[in-house]
């Protein structure tokens, strides 16, 4: 019973586990312990063979355990991995074949299989380069760029083949200055063509930025403020450049806008004349149909982008290019968060399955998992300062768990209503909690216990969110009221204009002038959070929005269950 735990965890399984299951887990462990990618390194070769011995045991137990079961592997089914030899140039042929086929991510780890046997494979840095380049990891393709450079290669002129992929491909076409009018021979593989190279002639190769219109961006204020209307103009149909205005149009009275479903009407006194005018535009639809998306979010450099879905998959996207390069698949229930580590090497996720998980954003693998709530994960913060991590659970509770060992420190809030959301204040010391009955919750992160309640709302809150200055933050409910907190002494510093529907996202802009609201209807709002005034509004999705996302201080991605994602630029400029 031991081995068959053992192997259960090993394979990072559940006995209810589906055949796919498992055979996706042998081939994700054989793949990473695969004794060749350690070549080279002899300790860690003979810990790869050692590894690769006990998946291949654990898996016989399980197909034993199993026999004759539909559920799992036949005999036939998969077969044991066996350990060969292979040749840097074996590798960097097979790296050629994936690239072609469109893998690059697969095509650049067998590119690092031939660098480790043969360090100065000069051809295989630069492809390893250029593959980075392409996904979005500017940094690494930067690195193998220059080191290719170092070694004599400037230009992709070594292999016709490489070249063709270049020349043909659109992903490429960033590098095809670097192509030579006339293809050359493979080479430049080995000690003895190395040539030395003056650093001075490295060039950082980087992809186009795209601009933006600001002129058209004017006239449309222009226009705006020329026009004496009291109300506000929500877009039916989306404007195809940044600038441009809507054809068909349906007005939406202020006052409708001010008072919300439970019949709160914002504190008039409390509202003052907004200085600043703001537009909504959309820049560009990031994807389109990709089903229910109900988690968002992007590492520290906005380069990568995470989306969670209902099914429990998660998949991975290059910014620039827009081109999903991986797909995670490990929760049982609908995805509910995601953030990424500061250092950009480790996603976590949660979901309604209860457990939080990490992976590996070198390749994609999972890492490991543990059950942090019965009734599933509702939101979680990292605190990489103090390497915690705090989750909030449908079961009431907030719990505190060390990042490293994924342990269980302390329950800091346990309540019978669910805790839907909670952020953290700048330092991580609090933690600030969003419950179901209405109330604000500031709990010690390190200590536990609650600090301070604040009977905030009559209805659930759905969303929170902080300011860049960490000085303020607002929350969002269900009945569509919005207010501006002062931290950490829990005032009421402003209350907003309301929606007509329920608050399902909220995110500041333009270094928290703007706060950026998303309902259940599918609009997407700005107010400026120095009145409180409602600035403008569009109907961004066909049904409801789940996540917003700062990528700068002027654009905000939009995720909904209509299974888009909608690239959005907010404009504002002074009143005069």
């Amino acid at each position: 019973m031991d081995d068959l735990r053992s192997s259960y965890e090993l394979f990072g399984l559940r006995p209810e586990s589906s055949k796919q299951d498992l055979k996706d887990a042998y081939k994700r462990l054989a793949k990473q312990w695969h004794p060749d990618r350690f070549v080279g390194e002899q300790i860690n070769v003979s810990i790869a063979e050692e590894k690769i011995k006990a998946i291949n045991a654990a898996y016989e137990v399980l197909k034993a355990h199993h026999e004759g079961s539909n559920q799992f592997f036949t005999s036939t089914d998969v077969k044991t991995v066996k350990i060969h030899r292979a040749s840097p140039q074996d590798y960097y042929e097979n790296a050629k074949r994936l690239a072609a086929l469109g893998q690059y991510r697969e095509a650049a780890e067998e590119l690092s299989s031939a660098i480790k046997i043969q360090p100065k494979y000069a051809g295989a840095y630069q492809f390893r380069g250029i593959l980075f380049s392409v996904l979005g990891f500017e940094h690494r393709g930067g690195s193998d760029l220059k080191q290719a450079a170092l070694l004599g290669i400037l230009r992709i002129d070594y292999d016709d083949e490489i070249a063709d992929i270049v020349r043909k491909n659109s992903d490429f076409r960033c590098f095809r200055n670097l192509l030579k009018t006339e293809p050359n021979h493979k080479g430049n593989f080995g000690d003895e063509e190395i040539s030395k190279t003056n650093h001075s002639q490295t060039k950082h190769y980087d992809r186009p930025r795209r601009t933006h219109n600001s002129e058209a961006y004017k006239q449309e204020f222009n226009k705006d403020k020329s026009s004496k209307s009291k109300k506000f103009k929500t877009k039916n149909i989306r404007p195809d450049k940044p600038g441009q205005q809507s054809s068909e149009e349906s007005p939406v009275n202020q006052e409708d806008l001010n008072q919300n479903s439970s019949g709160r009407v914002a504190d008039k006194a409390n509202l003052r004349q907004p200085k600043l005018a703001a537009k909504i535009y959309l820049e560009t639809d990031f994807c389109r149909e990709l089903g229910f998306i109900s988690a968002l979010s992007s590492n520290a450099n906005g380069k990568t982008i995470a989306t969670g879905h209902e099914n429990g998959t998660i998949d991975l996207w290059n910014y620039k290019n827009k081109r999903k390069y991986h797909s995670l698949k490990g929760h049982a229930g609908k995805v509910s968060h995601l953030v990424f580590s500061h250092d950009n090497q480790i996603l976590f996720s949660s979901g309604f399955d209860g457990n939080i998980m990490l992976w590996s954003l070198s390749d994609g693998s999972f890492i490991r998992s543990f059950a942090a709530h019965t009734e599933g994960v509702m939101a979680f913060e990292v605190c990489h300062l103090r390497k915690l991590l705090i989750t909030a659970g449908g079961d009431g509770a907030v719990r505190v768990w060390d990042l490293r060992e994924s342990k269980l420190l302390r329950q800091i809030l346990n309540q019978e209503t669910t805790v839907p959301t909670i952020v953290l204040s700048p330092t991580g010391e609090i933690t600030v909690c969003g419950t179901e009955d209405g109330s604000i919750r500031f709990c010690h992160t390190l200590r536990g216990g609650i600090m301070k309640w604040v009977g905030a709302h009559k209805h659930s809150i759905e969303a929170l969110a902080f300011s860049p200055d960490g000085q303020l933050f607002a929350s969002g409910t269900s009945s569509g009221e919005v207010d501006l907190w002062k931290f950490p002494s829990g005032d009421r510093h402003r209350s907003f204009q309301a929606s007509s529907k329920d608050i399902t996202a909220l995110a500041f802009c333009h270094q928290g002038k703007l706060l950026c609201g998303a309902d259940q209807s599918g609009s997407l709002m700005i107010w400026d959070t120095d009145s409180g005034s409602l600035l403008h509004s569009v109907e961004a999705h066909k049904g409801r929005i789940t996540k917003l996302l700062s990528i700068s201080q002027e654009v905000i991605l939009s995720a909904g269950t209509d299974g888009r994602i909608g690239e959005w630029r907010i404009q504002i400029e002074p009143i005069t």
